[in-house]
């Protein structure tokens, strides 16, 4: 996987250069990095994501995500609670939300 998503990397991030406020290039650009552990450029694109579009509820999610992995309930619960407001049904993130304000 390593060089293959190396490659899949420099393609996204040279499109996202091309196309800087496309949102669906810079997701895949966060997912690329979050595969590749780097979480601090995920979190970096994930927030410009969600800048240029409030309610793209998968980056907050992965931000979600990632802030829960880091042991950041405060910035993962404040995420996930967006992803709620986005998708009130969505009993999965409800639920994570109620485990995270315990």
């Amino acid at each position: 996987l390593g060089s293959k998503n190396a490659e899949a990397t420099q393609l996204v991030e040279s499109a996202a250069v091309r196309v800087p406020n496309d949102t669906n290039i810079l997701f895949g650009l966060a997912e690329l990095y979050r595969l590749d552990q780097r979480t601090d450029d995920a979190v970096a694109v994930l927030k410009r994501v969600v800048s240029l579009f409030p309610g793209h509820s998968d980056a907050h999610y992965r931000l979600g995500q990632i802030y829960e992995d880091r042991k950041d309930a405060a910035n993962a619960l404040a995420e996930y609670q967006i992803v709620l407001q986005l998708n009130p049904t969505n009993t999965d993130i409800k639920k994570k939300v109620d485990e995270l304000k315990k």
